[in-house]
């Protein structure tokens, strides 16, 4: 069965390394994502000698796996790169559309991420008010 690629917007995005491989989260200033951050989108291909990168921001893409994906997990970006599968409480980057193995490339439907991490910093245990605390 044949695989059905459908990027949705490309951005180019300039800095990258050279070696920069197709199929890793990539960070809005074109360096790798590190496991759990979040990622501007996927690398269509490998960089250019020039340092600039296609990120594919949405759509179904291949993604290099980092471990044991089946279809169906929200997988999350590992050290490397890589999509592995994201656990309870984790940011997921994407949606996997089948299975895969460490080193194996798969399809995933990538999301849309809405963090705030300034919001997140100023989150209160319930029942206080950080206005009155001192």
């Amino acid at each position: 069965m044949s695989k059905t690629i459908c990027p949705g917007l490309i951005y180019t995005v300039s800095g990258a390394a050279a070696d920069t491989e197709k199929g890793l989260f990539i960070k809005h200033d074109g360096t790798v994502c590190g496991a759990g951050e979040t990622a501007l989108g996927i690398s269509y291909d490998e960089a250019d000698e020039n340092g600039d990168l296609a990120v594919v921001l949405d759509g179904i893409v291949e993604v290099q796996a980092g471990g044991s994906i089946s279809a169906g997990d929200f997988v999350k970006s590992d050290a490397n790169g890589k999509a592995v599968a994201a656990e309870a409480g984790d940011t997921a980057l994407g949606y996997a559309l089948e299975d895969g193995s460490d080193g194996v490339m798969v399809l995933v439907k990538i999301m849309t991420v809405a963090v705030n991490p300034a919001a997140a910093e100023e989150e209160t245990e319930p029942g206080t008010d950080p206005e009155t605390e001192s």
